[in-house]
């Protein structure tokens, strides 16, 4: 049978292509009303990459796997899947454990059959032996989320790929890749294979105090610019990425793509002509308003998400200046919290009205009714509403915060003050926590306010929460036509 099948497997791709040429030769392979009826499957460039893919798996698992002949040290037991040596505990069951086997046969046979006393039936439970196997030596630790994401655990990770990809074992599995680099705190290491062997060298224009990755992509990009590349490719779906490359790409004289999405959502975005039909102001713009909606260290307006206010930025461009203004410098004009609060008054849906504090009330007399009064009773969803003034301007400071970084991205060492430092953050003993007010988020005065009958329009009130990222790219290019 185990025969059979092998000739089946070898076999197998040679049978498809006879079958194939005699579909060709019988013109049974192009009908106008099948077109693909007649393809073998098996034949497809598709289906050969993922065949070849798969045997390739299969090779490199059986070359990870411990070879038996090969063990330096022959008095200890080995796992041949995890390749580590076994306990002394679970060395001495699996050594005994034929022996231990035997006995238990033998003790089944005198005590079920020869001794005729026995109160044991034949037909009565067989302990199982207790005996440790080789899996026992193998611990899985599972790891939470937030566990996986500690900072701890990707220094050792780099640690270990710098050690594992630096030695003599791993220049067999880097055939057709000469040079790697790996970047770990702060440090740029090139990986050199020259003649089997592997030398590692710092790459000192790479060493950067540059806390987030997403700011560092620009650093890379100047290296191979310096390198003489002329085109470079960022695989990431970091939006934060995104807008940093759409702002940088008009002055690195290199084309830059961006490669995201998996599978069938894959998609290669040209970032230098998609910069150059959006302008360099426009793009610039774009960074600052995508850190105001919400970013990886900023919080979001609850159920805005990012299109609407991309929307709203293109129908009124007298905002694009306080948007570019993001990240100058580390102190916020006062124009520009004017301006940006006026425009957080537009995502809400008004017009007219300059002060957040107003449309807040106005809709939260909305939302309680003309006639009734808001208690503890009231059905009202706090969240739909803006922020208030005292914390709309330490959000903007946050904002500003990051422009400021990622604005200095090309930038490998400058001076940054900390956060805490006037710029609305807050650290005691604990972690960085944003500073969410400068005063109380429902002020005694807000009781006054609730009397007056004014309305506001809250039509665009209702947009999605969560945003599309290829909703966002689609916009873009519709604009750009």
């Amino acid at each position: 049978m185990f025969a059979a099948y092998q000739r089946f497997c070898h076999t197998t791709s040679m049978r498809a292509q006879y079958f194939q040429k005699m579909l060709e030769m019988c013109n049974l392979i192009n009908d106008p009303d099948w077109p693909k009826g007649r393809r073998l499957r098996e034949l497809e460039v598709a289906e050969i990459t993922k065949g070849e893919a798969a045997v390739q798996h299969a090779i490199t698992s059986i070359h990870s796997f411990s070879n038996p002949f090969t063990i330096p040290n022959k008095d200890k037991l080995y796992s041949l899947a995890y390749g580590t040596a076994a306990s002394p505990e679970v060395e001495f069951d699996v050594l005994r454990a034929e022996t231990a086997g035997q006995a238990a046969k033998q003790e089944f046979i005198e005590k079920r059959f020869k001794n005729q006393a026995s109160d044991m039936g034949f037909f009565d439970p067989v302990k199982k032996l207790k005996l440790l196997t080789m899996e026992a030596g193998n611990k899985v630790a599972k790891l939470t989320s937030s566990e996986g994401k500690n900072d701890i655990n990707k220094e050792q990770l780099c640690q270990l790929l710098l050690r594992v990809w630096s030695s003599k074992a791993a220049v067999s599995r880097r055939e057709g890749c000469t040079a790697a680099v790996l970047v770990m705190e702060g440090m740029a290491h090139r990986l050199t294979v020259t003649d089997g062997e592997v030398s590692s060298s710092e790459i000192h224009c790479l060493r950067s105090k540059q806390e987030e990755t997403h700011t560092r992509v620009v650093l890379y990009l100047q290296y191979a610019l310096s390198s003489r590349f002329k085109d470079a490719v960022v695989c990431t779906p970091d939006t934060d990425i995104f807008v940093i490359l759409l702002h940088y790409a008009s002055s690195l004289n290199i084309n830059i793509h961006l490669d995201t999405g998996m599978r069938k959502q894959r998609q290669l975005i040209d970032i230098t002509a998609l910069a150059k039909s959006l302008g360099s102001d426009h793009a610039t713009a774009l960074m600052g308003l995508y850190t105001f909606t919400g970013d990886d260290c900023n919080s979001a307006f609850r159920g805005k998400g990012k299109v609407g206010p991309l929307k709203k930025h293109q129908k009124y461009p007298r905002f694009q200046k306080a948007f570019i203004d993001l990240g100058s410098d580390w102190k916020v004009k006062d124009e520009d919290y004017d301006a940006l609060e006026e425009f957080t008054c537009l995502m809400y849906g008004t017009t007219c009205i300059k002060s957040i504090n107003e449309v807040r009330a106005l809709m939260l007399r909305k939302m309680v009714g003309d006639e009734d009064k808001l208690t503890s009773k009231s059905k009202i969803d706090f969240s739909r509403l803006p922020p208030c003034k005292d914390s709309l301007y330490p959000h903007i400071d946050r904002v500003n915060s990051v422009s400021v970084n990622e604005k200095r991205s090309h930038v490998a060492i400058y001076d940054c003050p900390l956060p805490q430092d006037g710029h609305s953050w807050i650290k005691d003993d604990g972690p960085l926590e944003p500073l969410w007010s400068r005063g109380p988020v429902l002020p005694p005065s807000m009781v006054d306010i609730l009397e007056k009958g004014d309305t506001v329009d809250e039509k665009d009130d209702e947009e999605d929460e969560v945003d599309d990222y290829d909703e966002l790219l689609a916009f873009l290019a519709e604009d750009d036509e």
